[in-house]
């Protein structure tokens, strides 16, 4: 059965959903990022497991940190740490939370900042730390109170109510759920008003007022029903379940149970599914079924190892990734040290070779030894000349492969978010899932589009270095663009390429060509990459 803490969780889960979106709109930092938006869009997704989330929290949050976009990273913490909060992993959610309220402050967002507050004041619940968490939430309060922000202020005066009750002053957390059921209701926040809804319909039950009780979670569920939220469906069944067991009426609280499983089983809703298989153990036991009410628990015992396992394998693969990336560093760090040895080693070849030469010069003539250094130092310095040229021909393929592969991303990384924007529209819940679903399983593998982006920027400048002073010593009036323009089209990339590797039209492209055959002065017979190609 749910208890007030798991409502304090769910209600959390629903407002941040809608909430986020406006948060990022009102920053005014780095512009905002397909990728990370696509990401942080995928991970609101309550039909994926909690890990799933945190995954693709995880990944929007280190791509949109690299990108300096701040809100993106504020949405990815907050969600993480949510996810985090309904595994029962308080550490790591306080961990995010905390990160997303200096988020709120960089970006001065109070709305962020109040938001991370709340946040902060359910992991302290969680962690049986009342004073501090009623003291975040009576901060959020006031900070949203101050923004006349009605939504937030219903949705924390449930919470505060939650934290009454837990200090044993029942009626006046009762008072507070009233309240704030009141303010989101007439204002049409119909979904966030489920969670004073199922804290009363929990209060009622607690005084044995099981028909009120019952009357307040089957609003709760027409409302999960009307929104199509398989998690608040599963859950609310449960919740009636409880009032029909109450009730003795058996049949009944089994019939729900097993609906609510259906739910959990089909959409993996794994702590649901272990409440459901426990319910239905004691269900089963009171009913007189002890064969069945053996069976479920069996069921419920093996589930929880199974979650336990997990969890466990979870924190293990964090674990490991920890040691190798510290064996990493180690290996790094030693092989820093073999380098300098190398130097040493290198420079006290340098220095015997030097004696050598000092002998060489008293044993032989002067003018034979000046001859014979001066030859050995042009046979270096072709060949260094020869590998030089060799590891420029090789960055040149490079960057012309990296180029083509940006180009390739930026491209999939559109369609991924256009498909995103479109699944958004469909009201069909199977289509939907099948969709999202279908992207989870590729859109991991095309994250670094940033970090590709900015050693291009570095090739490209080492690359044509000289080609730039050349340009630049030749034709006046080049700005930087120009000869970036200039770079790319060397390497016999298309219009097409150029334009999403940069991040613009075709179009613009197009202009740029036409506006740099001006500059360089080409007749309209002359081929603009062929005359940069001979001009290096």
């Amino acid at each position: 059965m749910c208890n007030m803490k798991n409502w304090l969780l769910y209600i959390g889960l629903f407002v941040v959903n809608s909430l986020i979106i406006n948060i990022s709109e009102g920053a005014a930092y780095a512009p905002s990022s397909p990728s990370v938006d696509s990401l942080n869009a995928l991970a609101r997704v309550d039909t994926l497991s909690f890990y799933e989330r945190i995954k693709i929290s995880e990944k929007a949050y280190s791509l949109a940190e690299s990108q300096s976009y701040y809100s993106g990273q504020y949405q990815a913490a907050v969600m993480a740490g949510m996810c985090h909060v309904a595994l029962s992993e308080f550490e790591e959610a306080l961990s995010y939370f905390q990160r997303a309220y200096g988020l709120g402050e960089q970006m001065q967002d109070l709305s962020a900042v109040a938001e991370a507050r709340f946040h902060l004041g359910e992991v302290y619940y969680y962690l049986q730390n009342l004073p501090q968490a009623k003291a975040a939430f009576e901060e959020a309060l006031a900070q949203f109170e101050d923004l006349d922000s009605t939504r937030w202020i219903g949705v924390i005066k449930n919470g505060i109510g939650i934290i009454w009750y837990a200090e044993g002053e029942k009626e006046k957390g009762a008072e507070l759920y009233q309240e704030a059921y009141e303010i989101l209701s007439k204002n049409n926040y119909e979904l966030d008003a489920q969670g004073p809804l199922n804290n009363l319909a929990d209060h009622f039950f607690h005084e044995k007022k099981i028909e009120q009780a019952q009357q307040y979670f089957e609003k709760v569920l027409t409302i999960d029903r009307k929104y199509k939220s398989v998690f608040g469906e599963s859950l609310s069944l449960l919740n009636l379940a409880w009032c029909y067991r109450w009730k003795k009426n058996y049949d009944r609280a089994i019939q729900l149970i097993q609906e609510s499983l259906a739910i959990s089983e089909k959409e993996s809703i794994k702590q649901h599914q272990a409440l459901g298989y426990s319910e239905l153990s004691i269900t089963f036991k009171e009913k007189g079924d002890f064969e069945n009410a053996l069976v479920y628990a069996e069921k419920y015992q093996k589930f929880h190892e199974l979650m336990d396992q997990e969890k466990n394998e979870a924190k293990l693969a964090n674990v490991m990734i920890q040691f190798e990336t510290e064996q990493a560093e180690k290996e790094l760090a030693e092989l820093k040290n073999s380098k300098k040895l190398e130097q040493i080693y290198a420079l006290s070849i340098l220095g015997a070779a030097g004696l050598m030469l000092i002998v060489a010069f008293l044993l032989f003539s002067r003018n034979r030894v000046q001859r014979r250094l001066a030859e050995t130092e042009l046979q270096k310095q072709a060949l260094l000349s020869e590998q030089l040229q060799q590891q420029l021909n090789s960055k040149k393929q490079d960057l012309t492969n990296l180029a083509l592969d940006i180009s390739r991303k930026n491209s999939f990384a559109t369609k991924i978010h256009d498909r995103l924007q479109d699944l958004v529209k469909v009201n069909d819940p199977t289509e939907r899932k099948k969709g999202i679903q279908a992207l989870s399983r590729i859109v991991s593998n095309h994250l670094r589009l940033n970090e590709d982006a900015q050693e291009f920027q570095v090739n490209i400048e080492t690359v044509n270095h000289d080609f730039f002073n050349k340009l630049d010593q030749q034709f006046e009036g080049l700005t930087t663009n120009d000869k970036h323009l200039c770079g790319l089209i060397r390497l016999n990339l298309s219009s097409k390429d150029i334009a999403a590797i940069k991040n613009i039209s075709t179009k613009s492209v197009e202009m740029g060509r036409y506006r740099l055959r001006k500059k360089l002065s080409l007749t309209p017979d002359e081929d603009l990459a062929e005359f940069l190609q001979n001009f290096a």
